[in-house]
């Protein structure tokens, strides 16, 4: 930026919805007048002018006010056809990744795409670290030149065994497919991670670091199949941790997956009432709480009264009450894989 915020001494507080010139002060003491590029409600950016030899006259006003409609209208008209060009390709890409046409149909969009290799759906999330809801403007400013830059990432960054790579906006994501290039040696884990992880270091240089960048990645699958990759990286978002960038591969949450794909909330909630109905009242928080720390540390009594801060004969008095409550003990391989289930039901099923 060649005029940080901080240099302005003088600016009117509602400069944002100006439609005309307003004279300013540098903290240099350099003075300037500046001019909102403004069309339809919509700040686009500003016009500056620093005054070395002379004021400003009418007929200078005139032609910066005529100026900042040309410039709004410009932008508006590459702002339109860039909305346009989108939803061609988000048609495309909907009609691929969901519709049931045929290769002769997608042709029909006239979009370059290579229709003989697999490819792995991914999700890319741009998450702001400091929302600033005091300037809108700014704002709105900031996450359309981060969607062009993101764009313009994807379009540079290559690979040499990850050939393809399609990206449009989806809501609040990006989508984007990646194509594996045909060749004899087999295609690691390995080797994808790393391409990933390339892939979301090049983006992250690309995009202010204001902005989290987390990336989902599906399972590779035949043009046919693509539904069930999109799926996969979708489903995995849950699995989001807060405050940080970072790659989340579907094949690790293969268990994750399964269960969500074969097991609905109301069977899960039934499998957890079952087993944990008398823990689940208010009163038994603490008993529930140590039940989940003793079978995360797989029955370990000194490293589960570490993690609860409790003294060892503490633990075993809740234990022993735990026992009693469900009727059975707790170091049987049937309990330990019952409850631990309904552990994990009551984490994954437990906030729908």
């Amino acid at each position: 930026m060649h005029f940080q915020k901080e240099a302005f001494d003088t600016l009117p507080p509602n400069l944002a919805y100006l439609k005309h010139p307003s004279s300013f002060a540098l903290n240099n003491q350099q003075t300037g007048t500046i001019l909102p590029v403004f069309f339809n409600d919509i700040t686009y950016g500003y016009l500056i002018v620093l005054q070395k030899n002379r004021d400003l006259n009418r007929k200078d006003y005139l032609a910066l006010e005529h100026a900042s409609i040309t410039v709004a209208l410009e932008i508006v008209h590459r702002t339109e056809k860039e909305r346009i060009q989108n939803k061609v390709l988000r048609d495309f890409y909907r009609e691929l990744l969901f519709g049931h046409s045929s290769i002769e149909d997608l042709s029909a969009f006239n979009i370059e795409f290579n229709y003989e290799i697999p490819y792995t759906v991914v999700i890319v999330a741009l998450d702001s670290i400091n929302e600033d809801t005091t300037n809108l403007v700014q704002q709105k400013y900031e996450e359309e030149r981060t969607i062009r830059q993101v764009f313009a990432a994807a379009k540079f960054f290559q690979d040499p065994i990850f050939t393809e790579l399609h990206l449009f906006k989806q809501g609040g994501y990006f989508i984007g497919l990646v194509g594996h290039a045909k060749q004899q040696t087999k295609i690691s884990p390995t080797m994808e991670q790393q391409f990933f992880e390339a892939f979301q270091a090049y983006l992250l240089k690309n995009v202010p670091s204001s902005f989290y960048l987390n990336i989902y990645v599906g399972t590779k699958q035949a043009i046919d199949s693509l539904t069930q990759s999109y799926r996969e990286a979708k489903r995995i978002i849950d699995y989001q941790k807060p405050a940080q960038s970072k790659i989340y591969f579907a094949q690790n949450f293969y268990f994750e997956l399964f269960l969500r794909q074969h097991i609905q909330t109301d069977d899960a909630m039934s499998y957890v009432k079952h087993y944990l109905a008398p823990l689940l009242i208010p009163k038994n928080q603490d008993l529930l709480e140590t039940l989940t720390a003793y079978l995360d540390n797989h029955l370990n009594l000194a490293t589960t009264s570490r993690d609860l801060f409790i003294h060892r004969n503490t633990l075993l008095y809740r234990i022993t009450k735990i026992e009693k409550i469900l009727g059975y003990p707790l170091d049987t391989s049937q309990a330990t894989l019952s409850l631990q289930l309904a552990l994990h039901f009551l984490r994954e099923y437990g906030k729908e």
